[in-house]
């Protein structure tokens, strides 16, 4: 057992840990809230940085609630880091995070361009619980769906998952091993809002009757997808592709990002374009529309995509970098890529294509503070910023920002 210290807590952390100090060392301390006081158990010190967990909390904050998956509390599974904070005392801290980060990655002109825009993060539904349409486990010795405990490779049995939607929940996946699960195997399950559940593992689909089925899985999409005109369609893609987690994600991102841009964006190229989610709503609007992607079955889903609705892209599939854009001549560059964002050299290509408005859809904070400075530097003026609790108790949260020259 490590040292039991009695910390002040103060500001949150990138990560979902809290910042507290003894003497002079920085303790990062998970399980609190800022202004509390806690007693916490350091389980790992270096010189300047400590490590500590919440045994025991003296003072709590008034966004304190009671863990919304006891058992994850318990054996410190990962995934639910704000776990112990209310819906609204998470949007809180979520903002001091984006603030924060802004200003020590991105500098002082990016955070003063930030402080600008007013942000605001904003919650994606009326409760976190029940929200997530996307999940994934392993599986045990025992044959038993688990997660791992945060920063370990051990796995702990679970007998619910309060974050993924009733639809998932309700397949007996959690606590039982008549699903006759393969020891090792990684599990993913597929929800829609057609109804529609599929189970895969081991490369193969299974459907709620624990069938073999097809990996197609049909989204709803409802949103302004051709300008003016508010309409619902069905885009489908494979329960293996990359998709929006939370259930509410689709349309409150396409929405903001079709409210950013605006009704005529010229000349667009699409990075990291998935299964054609932004896509179908770039083509109404671009008079030339390009999307790359790097996975095949991805690329694939979108063409089905823009087909099936009429609408005229050039859809590449292939490595995304620098030489993507080399030689290009744009309007508008929309990009959504992976957690570690853009990069310099890309952000470099994106100015290099004249390109006077820049869609970027961001899912970490440190990524998009850096990014950002890297924008202002090429000349771009930040012009606009809309933050969504999108992972209700976790420290993610997704941006949609606009730059603009």
């Amino acid at each position: 057992m490590g040292e039991i210290v009695e910390l002040n807590i103060e500001s949150p952390a990138h990560g979902g840990e809290c910042i507290g100090r003894l003497g002079g060392k920085v303790v990062l301390v998970s399980g609190a809230i800022p202004g509390e006081t806690v007693k916490a158990e350091i389980y790992k010190s270096k010189k300047t940085l400590a490590w500590a967990k919440t045994i025991e909390v003296l003072h709590p904050a008034g966004e304190r609630i009671a863990h919304i998956w006891p058992l994850a509390e318990k054996e410190g599974i990962g995934g639910v880091e704000l776990g112990h904070v209310s819906l609204r005392g998470g949007l809180d801290w979520k903002r001091a995070v984006i603030l924060d980060q802004t200003r020590r990655i991105g500098g002082g002109e990016t955070a003063e361009a930030l402080a600008g825009l007013g942000l605001e993060v904003k919650s994606g539904a009326e409760t976190g619980l029940h929200q997530r349409i996307r999940v994934e486990f392993e599986v045990n010795e025992q044959g038993l769906a688990s997660m791992y405990r945060a920063g370990s490779h051990e796995l702990v049995p679970i007998d619910s998952m309060p974050l993924a939607c009733e639809q998932i929940n309700s397949l007996g996946l959690f606590g039982t091993n008549t699903w006759q699960f393969t020891p090792g195997d990684r599990v993913r399950v597929v929800a829609s809002g057609s109804g529609e559940t599929k189970v895969v593992v081991a490369g193969k689909a299974f459907d709620s009757d624990r069938q073999p089925a097809s990996k197609t899985v049909h989204y709803p999409l409802t949103g302004y997808i051709f300008p003016n005109s508010p309409q619902q369609i069905t885009l489908a893609a494979k329960a293996t592709d990359f998709w929006q987690t939370h259930k509410n994600a689709p349309n409150i991102l396409f929405g903001e990002v079709m409210a950013a841009l605006g009704d005529d964006i010229g000349n667009t190229v699409e990075l990291f374009a998935g299964s054609g989610l932004f896509s179908v709503g770039l083509a109404t609007r671009a008079s030339r529309l390009e999307t790359f992607e790097g996975g095949t079955s991805a690329t694939n889903s979108a063409k089905k995509n823009l087909t099936a609705l009429g609408l005229n892209a050039r859809v590449h599939q292939g490595r995304i970098g620098p030489k993507t854009l080399e030689g290009k001549r744009l309007d508008t560059v929309v990009l959504d890529p992976p957690r570690s964002g853009a990069g310099r050299k890309l952000v470099e290509s994106i100015a290099a294509t004249g390109a006077n408005k820049v869609l970027h859809i961001a899912c970490d904070i440190a990524a998009l503070a850096r990014d950002a400075s890297y924008y202002l530097a090429q000349g771009y003026k930040w012009r606009r910023i809309r933050a969504f609790d999108l992972f209700p108790y976790t420290s993610h949260v997704e941006q949609v920002a606009l730059f603009e020259r």
